[in-house]
């Protein structure tokens, strides 16, 4: 946007000269900075210009910033010296974000670099602007139709990861994002710390964060793609009732609570109103051992898309249009539909 000038002088000439200059810069995407910003970083970061401090977490302080190479507004997160001089984390880290720039796919935040500055890891991502589902769970639980709305996307965009070969490792409601037109995207791959939990010595640990940790995170065994399944179902189940299936006053308590606390999936039932398939897809992410959970995110993402096809009215219905709501009445319907199988063969054997 331009002032046009006129010919004036003295004083008036002076006034003019600085309302052209200062008028476009309220146009400028970051005029000021923020003062949630740290003082001790600087203002301009290579061409990344800092302009407010979004957040911090284990994993470093993140920073909405200016691009002005691509003229863009992006996320910085700047990881701290501890873990950008870890090898094993600097290793893993790295290998993912190179896969991850690399690909593109609408449920999940984009990564566009990273770099070294000053000892420390400064990762460049997709700026998204939106609500989280750490942000979005305070309002209360979700029904069963915007749940499956929710829950399809996510596990679309972690399926593709898997596809990649990525598995995120550190899924929690903080990193998923409900952008303004709706989308929703899973955010933060690359950044689990379960390989150096152990040496990390001056990084606390947020119990926050915990509650989603899968059962080989806590015992400390490989992070597979079932892994990202079960804190999945962690969220999911937060989504639906509010509260976090895991809870304790220490890493200790939750992670027992993950190991050996039992959950009280009747309660979905009476207090929630679930329906049955949606319970029983919450046992089967949640179960302890990896084999007793979904094999693949897509064998969850067909799950998720038969139940919405269901409550969408969609899906073929039994010709009493009952809609089971326990492990029990499935069961039932189950064996009435066997029974029912019989009874044609062998009508259809004596008719012959």
């Amino acid at each position: 946007m331009g002032v046009q000038c006129s010919e004036v002088t003295g004083v008036a000439f002076v006034s003019h000269i600085v309302l052209c200059l200062l008028i476009p810069l309220k146009f400028l995407p970051f005029a000021s900075v923020n003062n949630s910003m740290d003082q001790s970083l600087p203002s301009q970061i290579l061409q990344y210009a800092l302009a407010e401090k979004l957040g911090e977490n284990r994993v470093g302080e993140i920073y909405q910033a200016w691009d002005s190479t691509m003229e863009r507004i992006v996320v910085l997160r700047l990881v701290p010296a501890e873990l950008s001089s870890n090898r094993v984390f600097r290793t893993q880290c790295l290998s993912t974000l190179r896969t991850m720039a690399g690909m593109a796919h609408a449920n999940i935040g984009g990564v566009f670099s990273a770099t070294e500055v000053d000892g420390k890891l400064v990762i460049v991502l997709e700026y998204i602007p939106g609500t989280t589902l750490k942000e979005m769970i305070t309002s209360g639980p979700l029904d069963n139709v915007e749940f499956l709305r929710i829950a399809i996307p996510i596990i679309r965009g972690l399926k593709y990861a898997h596809e990649h070969g990525i598995v995120h490792g550190n899924i929690r409601p903080s990193n998923i994002i409900i952008a303004e037109d709706g989308v929703v995207k899973l955010m933060d791959f690359g950044l689990s710390l379960h390989i150096v939990e152990e040496s990390l010595s001056s990084i606390d640990t947020d119990l926050r964060v915990v509650r989603y940790r899968s059962v080989e995170h806590v015992l400390n065994s490989d992070i597979t793609p079932t892994s990202d399944i079960f804190s999945i179902g962690a969220v999911f189940w937060e989504l639906l009732t509010s509260k976090p299936a895991f809870v304790g006053n220490s890493v200790q308590e939750i992670e027992d609570a993950i190991l050996n606390g039992r959950l009280d999936f009747n309660l979905l039932y009476t207090k929630y109103k679930l329906p049955g398939d949606t319970v029983l897809l919450l046992e089967n992410l949640l179960a302890r051992k990896p084999d007793d959970r979904f094999s693949s995110t897509n064998e969850l993402l067909v799950t998720l898309e038969a139940m919405q096809s269901f409550e969408e009215g969609n899906a073929t219905r039994t010709f009493f249009h009952v809609r089971p709501s326990t492990p029990r009445q499935y069961l039932l319907l189950s064996l009435l539909a066997v029974l029912m199988v019989i009874l044609w063969l062998v009508l259809t054997t004596v008719g012959r």
